[in-house]
């Protein structure tokens, strides 16, 4: 579908975007980079010393960096459903992974962005999307899968590689047939394709890496510098006020590494993977910038979740809605749009349907719970963030759990009453509860209610409900103070 020249930016798009003209003209395309389970503490950017990742640095550099986004689940498929709806979880109801053909019965922004004359391709790990809805897919697992039965490359894939229950080590794959360099080349070839055209386009780019299994082909080696890796320090009050499920479960599935060896080599591994998909990433913008796309180009790099990278001494992710899980890097870049800042604005994952739309010029369809950040990427002085985020996880048979947070404070909550309370400014690992302590009640209290006020605004209560828990908040036998 052609777009019409007279509906290309509305009036309120012109404002938010600006005096650039290029934007002025004609709809922006769009990059999403996801990477699967990107800590922000694995990216040279967002302070980790050990990291290599020129590319991501670069974007950041020449863009809006933002410091507090939260995802709304530390799992997959809840995360993209949210991403992709700009809702949170309790509205969508995409709880957990292994959901077919999600999310039924909501609008996605790729959906309206392909209404109004967007092509659209998804290259990666699809996570049961609905494929058909995309102009353009390689899904990951069956379509990599036959790839490397055409190559006749005999591994079973991705390669079991023993670290506890967990997989880290190198891969007999070469690199030129590995998982995330196959995604670089669709997306290098799709951009060149794209040279001339005359539709927007939004491509997203949902690589695996550095999601576990942890399997570094051994021509990637150089990015392996385990010499590099800090251990973070564990205190000794550190397990005495966490859930005693979430000790069960991690030590059941052996997701507490045991010796320090263990632990800086699958870090070490899990960097040396971000690295492989930083050079993709820098691919990907020299792509852009070979075609003269990038000046309307719009990249955005988020992750759908993080990892714990030796927090309390686990790997992984699930049972939690600590920072290192649910702190997700967010970048915005474009030549020209966006003035180079680093910003402490709190915002979510969520907020990028909105902010896609506004980028666009179309208006967002009602239900959406983000908030557009265009305002406050582009530096404004007059914008402000969000006052709390939220984040929800379930993962059956535990206690749903659900968080909340301002700029200094964190709260988490589960199903069986136990709370978590943690100022994250002071203690960013969220080593110390401090739930019990009279002297943050009433800050314990500000973020219980902020709680029910989630309830009442966003937990559907007409159908039955994973988090329906929630509206105990609101009962008034429930003691919040």
């Amino acid at each position: 579908m052609k777009v019409r020249k007279k509906n290309v930016l509305r009036k309120s798009g012109r404002t938010l975007i600006g005096r650039n003209r290029d934007f002025m003209s004609i709809k922006p395309n769009f990059v999403i980079l996801y990477p699967d389970s990107l800590a922000k503490k694995a990216i040279s950017c967002y302070g980790c010393p050990s990291a290599f990742t020129p590319n991501i640095d670069r974007l950041a550099l020449g863009g809006a960096m933002f410091e507090n986004c939260t995802s709304q689940n530390p799992a997959c498929m809840p995360s993209r459903a949210s991403l992709l709806t700009g809702k949170y979880v309790s509205a969508h109801g995409v709880y957990d992974n292994g959901v077919a053909d999600y999310p039924q019965g909501h609008v996605t922004f790729q959906q309206i962005l392909k209404r109004n004359g967007y092509h659209t391709a998804y290259y990666g790990k699809t996570h049961s999307i609905n494929n058909q809805e995309w102009d353009d897919v390689f899904d990951l697992y069956p379509d990599y899968n036959r790839y490397l039965s055409s190559r006749r490359i005999d591994v079973k894939y991705p390669e079991k590689f023993p670290l506890e229950d967990l997989n880290a080590g190198f891969s007999r794959i070469p690199a030129e047939d590995f998982s995330e360099v196959i995604l670089g080349n669709l997306a290098v070839s799709y951009i060149r394709r794209k040279k001339g055209g005359k539709d927007p386009f939004l491509l997203f780019m949902s690589f695996e890496a550095p999601h576990s299994p942890w399997s570094l082909p051994e021509e990637y080696r150089r990015f392996y510098r385990p010499e590099m890796v800090s251990l973070p320090k564990i205190p000794p009050e550190d397990r005495r006020n966490k859930p005693q499920y979430r000790l069960k479960y991690h030590g059941k599935r052996s997701m507490m590494v045991k010796t320090d060896d263990k632990l800086r080599h699958a870090i070490a591994i899990y960097n040396a993977l971000v690295s492989v998909v930083d050079e993709q990433i820098g691919r990907i913008v020299s792509a852009l910038d070979e075609t003269r796309l990038r000046k309307n180009t719009v990249i955005i790099l988020l992750s759908d979740h993080g990892d714990h990278l030796g927090n309390h001494r686990t790997m992984g992710k699930c049972l939690s809605l600590e920072e290192n899980l649910i702190n997700v890097p967010f970048i915005v870049n474009s030549p020209g749009l966006f003035k180079p800042h680093r910003s402490k604005e709190l915002v979510e994952s969520i907020d990028v349907f909105p902010t896609l739309m506004d980028l666009a010029g179309i208006p967002s369809p009602s239900g959406i719970q983000g908030t557009s950040i265009l305002p406050f990427a582009r530096n404004s002085r007059n914008a402000s963030g969000k006052e709390f985020c939220f984040s929800e996880e379930y993962y059956d048979p535990f206690p749903g759990h659900l968080s909340v947070r301002n700029r200094e404070f964190k709260l988490i909550v589960n199903s069986e009453g136990f709370e978590e309370l943690y100022n994250i400014i002071e203690d960013p690992y969220e080593w110390f509860n401090l739930a019990s302590n009279a002297e943050y009640r009433s800050t314990l209290c500000q973020l219980k209610d902020a709680l029910v006020q989630f309830s009442f605004k966003h937990v559907d209560k007409s159908q039955k409900s994973e988090s329906n828990w929630v509206t105990e908040f609101m009962k008034p036998g429930f003691n919040r103070y």
